[in-house]
């Protein structure tokens, strides 16, 4: 109990952080899975992306990457707070660019739980349901 009570300023800052942390992820996983395109998980969809200018292509993977791992370690820090860890995890891992993504992406998705998950998201926000292979 002293201990608690000589940090006393810094749990109640780890606690406002774990609060704004939990409401932002509770906020932006649903937007998030409302911006994936719904035909994202079918092989047309990366047939697209090659199309497209080598600079437009080399700047939209580094923004990409840069805020996928932030929601990546952001994902696992809400395994240990109040939060959505894993899904927040997954949607860092959708939004990285790396080799072997596309078949660990579609693995995951696999699931029926985790489709229907996203599908039912969506559902709630009124946006088109994604497409699965």
């Amino acid at each position: 109990m002293n201990l608690m009570k000589e940090h006393q300023a810094i749990i109640a800052i780890l606690s406002g952080i774990s609060v704004v942390v939990f409401v932002a992820s509770i906020l932006s996983v649903p937007w998030m899975i409302c911006r994936i395109p719904t035909d994202y998980f079918l092989d047309s969809y990366f047939q697209k992306k090659r199309h497209q200018s080598l600079f437009v292509r080399g700047a939209t993977i580094f923004v990409r990457n840069l805020l996928g791992a932030g929601f990546f370690l952001l994902g696992f820090v809400l395994l240990f707070i109040p939060g959505q860890g894993l899904l927040t995890m997954f949607l860092g891992l959708v939004l990285m660019d790396f080799p072997g993504k596309k078949k660990m992406v579609k693995r995951f998705v696999g699931f029926e739980n985790v489709r229907s998950s996203l599908n039912w998201i969506r559902e709630k926000k009124q946006v088109q349901p994604l497409r699965f292979l």
